[in-house]
């Protein structure tokens, strides 16, 4: 099973680890995770910004983002997609293309409004763990 996760719930995972849903699919040796290097720089980006101190100290979200990175399989992004209508998450559809991805997970509206893109299902992480992930 190949999967790509929306940076959000990246963070969020980072905010809430003990809670996170998240967990389930790290953990989880038969899926597959994608990712590529413009999400990496987004996610350590995020991860220095100053107002999310207070949600979670700098150094285990620096070990969680060298985990994250290690357990993904880095793809090269040759796709040019432009059909999402918030155009800063166009790069997560051309990660799941070329990762030839059976879900993008994200909680994202622009991207959940297209359910599916080519082979991908588009679904909350809850959807798919409900539905998809087996038991």
């Amino acid at each position: 099973m190949n999967v790509v996760i929306d940076t959000n719930w990246l963070i969020s995972y980072l905010m809430k680890q003990e809670t996170s849903q998240l967990k389930l699919i790290l953990q989880d040796i038969d899926i597959r995770l994608f990712t590529d290097e413009e999400q990496i720089k987004e996610f350590t980006k995020i991860v220095y910004l100053p107002k999310f101190r207070n949600y979670f100290p700098l150094e285990p979200a620096l070990e969680f983002l060298r985990y994250f990175t290690n357990r993904c399989n880095i793809v090269s992004v040759v796709s040019n997609i432009e059909i999402c209508r918030d155009p800063k998450d166009n790069f997560l559809l051309a990660i799941s293309k070329d990762a030839d991805a059976d879900y993008l997970l994200t909680g994202d509206k622009d991207l959940l409004i297209l359910e599916k893109f080519e082979q991908t299902i588009i679904c909350t992480l809850s959807h798919f763990i409900e539905h998809y992930l087996p038991k």
